[in-house]
């Protein structure tokens, strides 16, 4: 994310996630987080958010540090205690057991350099998780719209780009989850059925997102 101008400021934040400013719906997508992306991960594994926005992906994780160019979601995430910085070159190359980045690399101009500086971060033989938008458009408005995505990814094109950039694939999975807000409430009775509620929703309404998983060669 380096040498790129961010537009992800409070205006965007305040707008696109919102909801994340009330209390019980950001410990619950940090919940929601553990179960969907680290569920096989080991709990002291030391883990880099690339580009962590507002820091519920690893809220709940001990030994993770977040990266991001947005100065509005690195003061939020410091107010969460969180470690972040917005320094790349003051993280320390070959260092993690496991570099995660959620819906930043449709935002990104240069792709193949976000690639390329997650990789080297990670340690040989370990595990990059990488999670984007499923997208399918028809016409379009001529106004730069609240998502501001520069790219569209699938299957076929995001393992070429990884595979030519140092690295082997694991797995393609589709995950599910979404009306996250609007069930809010089943969360403060029973997260299992909040997990089922939301997962139930997007598959109703055909929504998902695309994980996959490879290893630094």
């Amino acid at each position: 994310m380096t040498n790129t101008v961010t537009h992800y400021e409070a205006d965007y934040h305040g707008t696109r996630h919102k909801s994340h400013f009330n209390e019980d719906y950001y410990t619950a997508r940090a919940k929601v987080a553990l179960s969907k992306f680290f569920s096989n991960i080991p709990k002291d594994a030391k883990i880099l958010d690339y580009g962590c926005g507002l820091g519920q992906n690893i809220y709940l994780l001990p030994n993770a540090k977040g990266y991001d160019i947005s100065t509005f979601g690195l003061d939020f995430c410091r107010a969460k205690g969180l470690d972040v910085t917005d320094d790349i070159e003051k993280i320390e190359n070959d260092s993690f057991d496991y570099v995660f980045s959620s819906h930043v690399l449709e935002h990104h101009p240069h792709p193949k350099q976000m690639i390329e500086e997650m990789r080297s971060k990670l340690k040989k033989n370990h595990d990059l998780i990488l999670v984007i938008p499923f997208e399918k458009h028809g016409k379009s408005s001529f106004d730069l719209d609240l998502n501001q995505h520069l790219h569209m990814w699938n299957f076929r094109t995001i393992n070429n780009l990884l595979i030519t950039n140092g690295f082997k694939i694991k797995s393609n999975q589709y995950l599910r989850g979404a009306g996250y807000e609007k069930l809010l409430p089943l969360f403060r009775i029973n997260f299992n059925a909040y997990r089922f509620a939301t997962n139930a929703v997007s598959r109703l309404f055909g929504i998902k997102e695309i994980m996959v998983v490879a290893t630094k060669v």
